[in-house]
């Protein structure tokens, strides 16, 4: 990612973190069961509490943009809860779609085509550091 595209994400992550958490989490978790309707039995938790945890992981990685090593720690936790629920990197693709379709939802008239092109380059990272934490 660019010093600019940190930038974007970490300006457009201010408008979406204002967003209530379970309803944030209610929309990406509600793509992502529409899409890979197997992963549905591996949300085990209480959804609400699943919701907010995935803002707090979000924010954590979205801070921590600019300081690789925090981030890489973020997503190797973000790894480990994945893979304790069942998640595994070959539905790392969909879970990425499911996550841009709902960051790009939620903005809706606050996305630009470079707020659209700075969350796939923090999808595409994020991606990246997945497989090289645990292989493609």
């Amino acid at each position: 990612m660019t010093a600019a595209q940190i930038t974007i994400v970490k300006k457009s992550w201010k408008i979406l973190s204002k967003i209530n958490p379970e309803l944030l989490g209610n929309v990406f978790y509600s793509k992502l069961v529409f899409d890979v309707p197997e992963l549905k039995t591996n949300l085990k938790t209480d959804p609400d509490k699943q919701y907010r945890q995935l803002v707090i992981i979000l924010n954590s990685m979205v801070t921590s943009l600019d300081r690789p090593d925090e981030l890489k720690n973020e997503i190797a936790r973000l790894v480990k809860n994945n893979k304790k629920d069942g998640t595994l990197s070959e539905h790392c693709d969909k879970v990425g779609a499911a996550f841009l379709w709902t960051i790009y939802n939620t903005l809706n008239k606050d996305l630009t085509p470079e707020i659209e092109e700075a969350w796939a380059a923090f999808n595409a990272m994020v991606k990246k550091v997945i497989f090289n934490l645990v292989g493609s």
